[in-house]
């Protein structure tokens, strides 16, 4: 009996591994039959997933803490209605009684305390105004940038396991300066050699005309690059791509903010 359960679970392993290595399979068919540009698209598609993640956790931060306010004023706003029925009760008790100078003493005191709860409470509402929006302003760049690091790694990863993306992102950087008759092309020194293998695949994008010059840049960052022409120069690559779509996301916060 012991030999069959072995047998049978040896045999529901191998099916497990089987079904595991034909998904794998699967998987790897799917992206080879992707063209760089495609691939290059899902690449700036996730990493715009990823920006947008980070603003919808802002906002449902914003929200929450929102409604914390709300529900500190309408605590507050019940304890202003609660003291002034009890001053009432007071009141009425101390007429009932007949009591007037003990009332008219009460009343004084009631209205002083009163008042001093009022100021107190207008305290609290404005140090919670405060401490809310410096909450907002502070966790803003934080999410923002952590948002912005996690798809930067994550399309320097793509980018290592393709590199044929790299050239796409040249190519459409060389697009811009096409008509010009020198070109100078600087990339980070890991890029270089992986650049200057596609040195004539790039130089199809120029004009016949044209004479592309390729640098290495230790100052540039990893996925950056810049393409210098006579009359100025364009920084590429996807770190100012990436740096772009976090600026944005800072400006339309920036706008929310401007409208509350």
């Amino acid at each position: 009996m012991s030999r069959i359960i072995k047998s049978s679970l040896a045999e529901t392993q191998d099916l497990n591994r089987t079904i595991g290595i034909k998904k794998i399979q699967q998987k790897i068919m799917v992206q080879e039959h992707l063209t760089p540009e495609s691939r290059m698209e899902i690449s700036k598609q996730k990493a715009q997933n990823i920006l947008e993640e980070a603003e919808r956790s802002y906002e449902e931060m914003t929200a929450r803490m929102a409604k914390e306010r709300s529900e500190h004023e309408a605590f507050l706003e019940n304890s202003k209605k609660e003291w002034n029925g009890q001053v009432i009760i007071e009141r009425d008790e101390a007429r009932k009684e007949g009591f007037h100078e003990g009332y008219e003493a009460g009343l004084i005191e009631g209205r002083t305390s009163y008042e001093s709860l009022l100021d107190h409470a207008r305290e609290t509402v404005e140090r919670s105004k405060q401490d809310y929006q410096q909450r907002v302003e502070s966790a803003e760049p934080v999410i923002i940038e952590l948002a912005a690091k996690m798809a930067r790694k994550l399309v320097g990863e793509l980018l290592k396991e393709n590199k044929e993306a790299w050239t796409v992102v040249l190519k459409g950087l060389i697009k811009e300066v096409r008509d010009y008759p020198e070109v100078k092309l600087y990339v980070h020194p890991y890029w270089y050699e992986t650049t200057l293998n596609a040195k004539q695949e790039i130089q199809n994008v120029l004009m016949h005309t044209s004479v592309l010059y390729i640098y290495p840049d230790e100052k540039l960052s990893e996925n950056g690059c810049v393409v210098e022409f006579p009359f100025g120069r364009i920084e590429g690559g996807m770190d100012s791509q990436l740096n772009e779509l976090k600026e944005k996301l800072i400006e339309t916060i920036g706008d929310q903010n401007d409208e509350h």
